[in-house]
């Protein structure tokens, strides 16, 4: 099975999930079953607060939102640079083994401490 049509199929069976079960229509899955707050609870309000330039508000609903900004932001600039330009621009995706495990770790940091009672102000 090649792995275009294996990629196909789970968006599919997502997709058929999201439409069949009645909590994955009223946000996160994750929040509605465990009550927890995922690391990307919020984004999708935070990038639309950002981009309107409502920074604040974008921060308050995820905090997240502004590395992977730049990350992306810096992944489209390299991409054009690499393609158009003259030089060659390191991505952010070509990160060690070690950074990886970083982030991961900043990741569930973030995640737990969104939900300890006191932090408040991490979620969304």
């Amino acid at each position: 099975m090649s792995r275009g049509l294996v990629v196909l199929l789970l968006v599919l069976g997502a997709l058929v999930l999201a439409w069949e079960l009645p909590f994955a229509r009223n946000g996160c899955v994750i929040r509605n079953l465990s009550g927890a707050c995922c690391p990307g609870c919020g984004g999708t309000r935070a990038v639309s607060l950002l981009l309107e330039g409502r920074w604040a508000e974008a921060a308050q609903s995820n905090l997240l939102v502004y590395p992977v900004a730049a990350g992306v932001l810096w992944s489209g600039v390299a991409l054009v640079a690499n393609r158009w330009g003259g030089r060659r621009w390191p991505l952010p995706l070509s990160v060690s083994r070690r950074g990886m495990w970083g982030l991961l770790a900043i990741v569930a940091a973030f995640t737990l401490l969104r939900n300890l009672p006191w932090a408040e102000f991490l979620r969304p």
